[in-house]
């Protein structure tokens, strides 16, 4: 089964790839882990930026 660097997007930050394997995070999608060398390929969503959008507005939010 083919690996998928985790593409974890933030509301206020810039997004980050996370290996499935070991858990490293890097500023861009690379072929290869650079901690495990395992071979990786194009990113998979995880819409958690969603979640910080929507407590970011609860925040704000006008009582």
């Amino acid at each position: 089964m083919e690996q998928r660097w985790l593409l974890k997007t933030h509301f206020l930050r810039p997004d980050e790839y996370i290996c499935p394997l070991c858990g490293t995070k890097s500023a861009r999608e690379k072929k290869a882990c650079p901690k495990c060398r395992a071979p990786l390929k194009r990113a998979k969503a995880d819409v958690g930026w969603v979640d910080e959008a929507e407590g970011l507005a609860a925040m704000l939010e006008d009582d």
